[in-house]
């Protein structure tokens, strides 16, 4: 029986054996090949951003701070809101001080253009061609932005002083910086 007995034992030890390389080879196929693909992602992840810390970041914030000198510049040629009232102001006094009937002075609705406002302005003009350019070569000396869009000039008048009266429609765009940026 001894013989017997030692054949169980060693059958048994064979048995423990198989059992312990099934787990294992389970283990391996069901949790560590399921979980090794998230872990090379995260190792690249990890990789990615150390990337990042040190290459980057200090070219962010290179770009940060050239971002931050550019907007301080413009922020002199762009007025705050308060602002805008007397530049529409400054705008009504061009166009008088240049001999030009103003028809009409219409703002329009701002417009959200990021981290700044876009005032449309639509005005209505009679005078000579002289005149009217006079007051968008002033428009240009101003030192804060104004751009002319939708320009148009229509309905010549000869004059019995020989000059010729046009009107003039067109969009001025003023801006200001939003609050807070």
């Amino acid at each position: 029986m001894s013989k017997v007995s030692k054949t169980l034992s060693q059958n048994k030890k064979v048995i423990g054996i198989i059992v312990i390389i099934v787990v294992f080879v389970l283990w391996y196929f069901l949790l560590f090949t399921r979980f090794s693909g998230q872990i090379h992602e995260l190792s690249a992840d990890v990789d990615r951003l150390n990337r990042i810390e040190n290459n980057d970041i200090p070219q962010l914030q290179s770009k940060i701070k050239r971002g931050k000198q550019l907007l301080n510049k413009y922020a002199s040629i762009l007025p705050a809101k308060g602002g805008v009232p007397s530049l529409l102001t400054n705008i009504c006094l061009v166009v008088k001080n240049c001999d030009v009937n103003l028809f009409s002075f219409n703002p329009q609705k701002e417009e959200d253009k990021g981290f700044y406002i876009s005032v449309p302005v639509r005005l209505r003009t009679r005078s000579t061609f002289g005149n009217l350019s006079r007051v968008f070569s002033n428009f240009l000396n101003m030192k804060k932005i104004v751009d002319v869009e939708s320009f148009s000039l229509t309905n010549p008048k000869l004059q019995k002083d020989g000059t010729v009266l046009i009107d003039g429609d067109f969009i001025l765009m003023t801006y200001y910086l939003k609050e807070g940026k």
